[in-house]
Formats: C-alpha cells, sequence, structure tokens
C-alpha cells in the first residue's frame, strides 16, 4: 500500500447552493487529503512515484471534475465533502488506473468568498426576540412559534373559557397572534 499526501497549491472553484439562504455563488477553495493506493495498472506506471506524480499532478481536475460535473446540486458541497468527496476522488482515480482509498483531511474556503457568504447568512438570519436562538428566516420562525404557541393553553377574551388550540371552543373565536414579530 502506497500513502500519497496531496495538497491543493492553487485553489479549485465550485458551486455552492443552500436553499435555505438563497446563496448560489461560485466558491474557491484549497484542501488536503492521503489517498492511500491499493493497486495501480502497471502497464500505465511502472514505478510508485508515477502514481504519486499522477495523482498530485490531477488533483485540481479531479476534485474540479468531482464537485462541478458528479455532485448532487441539492447537496451542500460545504457541508457534505467530509463523507461523499473521498468516494467519488476514488472512482476518478479508478478513470486513470489507480485503486484508492481516499481521506480528505481539510477543506478551507478563499477568505474573500468566507466573508460573501457570512454577510448572506448574516442578512438572511432572524433572532427571535423570545428565546434569542437565530433562524434561517423569519417565516419559518414564526410558524414554528404559532405551532409552538397553538399547543399551549391561552383564555378567550370574548367568553373567557380556557382553550388549546387556535380558535375557541366556546364561542370559535380566532386566538389572537398579534403579538408575533
Amino acid at each position: 500500500m502506497i500513502e500519497i499526501r496531496f495538497g491543493t497549491a492553487a485553489p479549485f472553484s465550485f458551486r455552492e447552493i443552500d436553499r435555505s439562504i438563497d446563496l448560489d455563488m461560485e466558491i474557491h477553495a484549497r484542501l488536503n487529503g492521503t489517498a492511500m493506493v491499493e493497486d495501480y495498472d502497471k502497464a500505465l506506471y511502472d514505478n510508485e512515484d508515477k502514481v504519486k506524480e499522477a495523482i498530485r499532478s490531477n488533483i485540481n481536475a479531479i476534485i474540479t471534475r468531482c464537485l462541478n460535473d458528479k455532485w448532487d446540486k441539492e447537496l451542500s458541497v460545504l457541508s457534505g465533502w467530509p463523507d461523499l468527496l473521498g468516494p467519488m476522488m476514488d472512482q476518478e482515480f479508478e478513470g486513470i488506473g489507480i485503486t484508492a482509498v481516499t481521506h480528505i483531511n481539510s477543506m478551507a474556503v478563499l477568505p474573500e468568498d468566507e466573508e460573501k457568504m457570512s454577510a448572506l447568512r448574516k442578512e438572511k438570519t432572524f433572532t427571535s426576540p423570545y428565546t434569542g436562538i437565530d433562524w434561517v428566516d423569519k417565516t419559518s420562525f414564526e410558524r414554528h412559534l404559532k405551532e409552538y404557541i397553538d399547543m399551549t393553553s391561552w383564555c378567550c377574551p370574548r367568553c373567557k373559557t380556557q382553550n388549546t388550540g387556535g380558535f375557541c371552543s366556546g364561542c370559535g373565536e380566532q386566538k389572537n397572534y398579534s403579538f408575533l414579530p
């Protein structure tokens, strides 16, 4: 078995989509990892140094193919890469005659892209005045708060009946949600 450590000196790019904050942007990042080569095509590579060179010289192209051509666009790259990128790279290595098990140690987004994403998240995040909890959007927060409030008891202002749910069981009056943000 050959252990080959690799990294991306030049940044690679991929499209990151996060529907919860309307993010759809090109991200630039670097990563490093290890490929544990179990076998390789002896007709293509006559020694281990050539296998190492093949992996290191193709790493950016392999990562770019995995993240741009094969990645399920419904999944966030930034949250899915730890589990999904290594096996995808293994398939790409097979295409160049190398059988390997790849582990990605870390991926770092370039600072300027990290700043853009952070600003967008701040713009789209709503902090509850009641709990201090951050919600991705105000509508989601209001829906969850309304569901919680519907489970708690309240007194009807019209007939003074104790209730749970959105309507009074005595007179049918709708619960007042005007206090919601």
